[in-house]
């Protein structure tokens, strides 16, 4: 089954339900410039908050590679020696970001949708697993 390309409409309402770049940590921001956001939340999603190592000319059997493809494992390898990221120490070594940032902005953003929709907050701290009060610090912030 093939899959079916957005029309211009859905790609825009799909792209306004959730804007993940502001939330992204700093770090995780720049990769995103090399190697596109989606690679990156990968990268974050399977290695976030340890060190890795990368190579100029990885095999494909590298983990980089079989993560994220050739290309983006090359370019990867590349910012990683020749941009100043934050965590990389020029060699090839980094500390890959935790983007725990976004996951939390994504949660806050449905509790405040799900609340202005007619949810109590009672049922929308059992819907998220998290406390009436902390939905109530929510939506305060975000009136």
């Amino acid at each position: 089954m093939s899959r079916r390309e957005l029309s211009e409409e859905e790609q825009a309402a799909d792209a306004a339900m959730f804007d993940i770049r502001p939330h992204l940590p700093p770090a995780a921001s720049q990769l995103a410039e090399e190697i596109g956001l989606e690679k990156t939340m990968v990268l974050c999603a399977v290695y976030g908050g340890v060190q890795i190592s990368t190579h100029p000319r990885p095999k494909e059997d590298h983990p980089l590679v079989r993560l994220l493809g050739m290309d983006a494992a090359v370019k990867l390898a590349r910012a990683v020696r020749q941009k100043p990221i934050p965590g990389t120490d020029g060699l090839g070594r980094f500390w890959v970001p935790k983007a725990d940032s976004v996951q939390r902005a994504a949660i806050h953003k449905q509790v405040v949708d799900a609340v202005r929709a007619g949810m109590s907050k009672r049922q929308a701290a059992l819907r998220f697993r998290i406390t009436s009060r902390w939905v109530r610090e929510i939506c305060n912030r975000e009136s």
